[in-house]
């Protein structure tokens, strides 16, 4: 079993629940933090359903659900959407957030409650909505960039650049979150979504993968229509790995692999289905020279 799996109670097939769940909610209440922990978990589960509401207006399919310690995660298959609608349904938590902070904005200037409680949901989804926009895996911005650097990039390349954007950005939310909360205006809600992105960044490699077969169905649809698709031609070692001859290949093209030994003779012939469904297998380190 895998470690990751360990750090989740399966509830059913559709929901789990993060170990560390109860661990959190404990350490909030040690600091007098519970009631604003369940704020930001109240807006921060409004936020995830707007994706699904999004996703079943485009009728995406709604999978599963996660909760984090600080936070919730949908799963839902987009991968039949065009980007247009991708794009809706990747934002539709993003304006949810920013619909409530702008809400509590307007009952703080008519109502002028004397409580401090407007202002704190005020402030958690200001910065929900700021910092979804940024593009750190998982948050939306991420999906978002993902899906026009996609064009220029292929699917690949463009997972390993917002791989390296969360990693170089994180610490920063880090650092802002502890100077928050050293400050006179006391919120949990930046530490919380830095915590979110920690723990559930890693959960979503998957996703590129399932881009990946998208595409290659969308060829297949446009040959069998009895459109002509231009075909690349590619010579490959027979030691390299199927990711390793993904990576190079034009994700707008169908692709014929020429596999070639040390003395650069041609020993078969690989159609870019091969590869795609030794990926889709969990096998990406197989090597070329294997694929019959």
């Amino acid at each position: 079993m895998k470690i990751k799996n360990l750090l989740f109670l399966k509830i059913n097939e559709k929901y789990k629940v993060s170990v560390f769940l109860i661990p959190f909610m404990l350490c909030m209440a040690l600091t007098g933090n519970l009631f604003r922990y369940i704020l930001f978990m109240l807006f921060a589960m409004a936020h995830e359903l707007a994706h699904i509401i999004a996703g079943t207006i485009y009728k995406a399919k709604y999978k599963s659900m996660t909760v984090y310690a600080a936070g919730f995660s949908a799963a839902i298959d987009l991968y039949d959407l065009d980007r247009k609608h991708m794009f809706i349904v990747y934002s539709a938590g993003i304006f949810t957030n920013l619909v409530f902070a702008l809400f509590f904005t307007f009952i703080s200037i008519a109502f002028k409650p004397k409580s401090l409680l407007v202002n704190d949901i005020i402030l958690m989804n200001i910065l929900m909505f700021v910092t979804n926009i940024l593009p750190m895996k998982p948050l939306d911005g991420s999906h978002m960039l993902k899906l026009f650097i996609q064009r220029y990039t292929g699917y690949i390349k463009s997972e390993k650049i917002i791989v390296r954007i969360t990693i170089a950005l994180l610490p920063v939310l880090f650092a802002l979150s502890i100077i928050q909360l050293a400050s006179h205006v006391f919120n949990v809600s930046l530490l919380l979504i830095s915590t979110y992105i920690f723990l559930s960044y890693n959960q979503v490699d998957s996703e590129v993968f399932y881009m990946i077969y998208r595409s290659y169905q969308n060829k297949i649809k446009k040959i069998e229509s009895g459109e002509v698709y231009e075909v690349r031609e590619m010579i490959v070692n027979e030691n390299a790995t199927v990711f390793e001859v993904y990576k190079r290949m034009d994700k707008d093209k169908y692709h014929m692999l020429k596999v070639c030994d040390k003395q650069f003779r041609i020993i078969r012939t690989v159609s870019e289905k091969k590869v795609i469904d030794c990926i889709m297998n969990g096998n990406i380190n197989e090597l070329m020279r294997n694929l019959a």
